[in-house]
């Protein structure tokens, strides 16, 4: 009886699994700045910045991060841009939003402005690990800083 079992609770946990996918890939912006891709889910569970220089690169992570492959790879010019991957800190309830709001570059730095939308009311127990990608334009050595305008 336990055998027969097996495969409704697997797929059942599976279906929650990815029925709970909160991930968003946005469309371009105007600004100097696109959001690539951002989820409650896949990042690393650390605050930690990463930058992705070349197309190779870029489709390791966003295979093993958004489980797409080949063509639906975002296509990036890297004589003109670079992909930055923000990895935020675990949290323990789901439905808080990140949101970039602008992308500012002064010299080598590429100063980057957010906001943490928190839900209200009820939200998920979860232990969420917040991710955004963005494409910026290219800097030499560039230093990147996050700032979160909630707590300014």
């Amino acid at each position: 009886m336990m055998a027969k079992s097996f495969p409704v609770l697997f797929g059942g946990i599976l279906f929650l699994f990815f029925a709970c996918n909160h991930a968003k890939v946005t469309a371009q912006n105007e600004n100097s700045f696109d959001v690539l891709y951002q989820s409650e889910y896949g990042g690393n569970g650390v605050e930690e910045t990463q930058l992705i220089d070349d197309q190779s690169e870029l489709a390791s992570f966003w295979s093993q991060t958004v489980f797409e492959y080949g063509e639906n790879i975002p296509k990036i010019d890297f004589t003109q841009n670079t992909v930055i991957v923000q990895h935020f800190p675990s949290r323990n309830s789901g439905g808080s939003y990140y949101r970039v709001d602008s992308v500012s570059y002064e010299g080598n730095l590429i100063r980057v402005n957010y906001t943490v939308n928190e839900p209200s009311g009820m939200v998920t127990t979860a232990i969420t690990n917040p991710l955004i990608v963005l494409k910026v334009k290219k800097i030499e050595n560039p230093k990147i800083e996050f700032i979160n305008s909630n707590q300014n």
